[in-house]
């Protein structure tokens, strides 16, 4: 899940409502269709922007399909808690996510799971891929949006 964060870019309510039907492994992408926000499975994401195609590294698209493959639960959900429901995030943060950064020497409060998806910029940036292609990952309605978000992420680091 977490990996997810970083290498998709996603944002956490389309991550807990990925569908494994939302996946395209033979073009590497997933589509981006829905959410699941407020205890609710929605089917549009936040915005019309993020409605979209993100692009999965291979690596990444190779560990998903063995993740998905290995899953015995009869669920659509990808991320899902032991009895195929949706994920609760709230017990995704306590549980694992503030474990994490306590393991890593940070406090709790040091980093949300949403400042993964500035991970993701950096990393884009990094392999040298272009404004418009974090724009489209991100799901960003305008390239200056994308730039002053990883400019405040950068500032506040």
């Amino acid at each position: 899940l977490f990996f997810m964060f970083v290498g998709s870019g996603m944002r956490e309510g389309e991550l807990f409502g990925l569908y494994k039907e939302d996946f395209d492994f033979e073009n590497k992408v997933i589509n981006v269709c829905r959410q699941y926000t407020n205890g609710e499975q929605k089917n549009s994401p936040k915005t019309a922007s993020s409605n979209r195609q993100v692009y999965l590294f291979p690596y990444l698209a190779d560990l998903l399909k063995e993740y998905i493959d290995k899953d015995k639960l009869d669920t659509p959900l990808v991320f899902h808690n032991s009895v195929g429901k949706h994920l609760n995030p709230s017990n995704v943060r306590n549980r694992w996510w503030n474990k994490l950064l306590k393991a890593a020497g940070y406090p709790d409060y040091y980093a949300r799971m949403h400042d993964l998806r500035g991970s993701n910029t950096d990393l884009t940036f990094t392999l040298g891929l272009s404004v418009s292609f974090a724009q489209e990952q991100l799901g960003h309605s305008s390239a200056k949006t994308t730039l002053d978000k990883c400019l405040k992420f950068l500032r506040n680091k």
